[in-house]
């Protein structure tokens, strides 16, 4: 059985599994999907609903989990910043505090990889 997650933000956006499910999230009475995710080998990728990647959630070989603003170039390659746009912390709504942002990070790659 292929269970589709969406990941939620304590700012109350949600991200759907792909594109076609942020898709079908225009169309439920929950309402619509603030992006979409995909997760890679080293974290996940947050996008826009236009399909522009904006955050990243970094789960690297250490055990370390943060999140980190991110954007496309204009020749197509995503750049990371080292840090996280007060922007984006508010957009997910992310702890200021180092520790509690590492907790929801942990959280959500435990959940999206499990």
């Amino acid at each position: 059985m292929n269970v589709q997650k969406i990941v939620g933000f304590p700012s109350g956006a949600w991200f759907a599994p792909s594109l076609s499910a942020l898709a079908s999230s225009l169309f439920q009475s929950g309402g619509t999907a603030s992006g979409f995710f995909k997760v890679r080998k080293h974290g996940v990728l947050f996008h826009h609903g236009n399909g522009e990647p904006f955050v990243f959630l970094v789960a690297n070989k250490h055990g370390e989990r943060f999140f980190v603003s991110c954007g496309r170039q204009s020749d197509g390659r995503t750049v990371y910043l080292h840090a996280l746009t007060s922007r984006d912390r508010e957009v997910f709504g992310i702890p200021e505090k180092m520790f509690d942002a590492g907790a929801l990070a942990e959280s959500i790659w435990q959940f999206v990889t499990h």
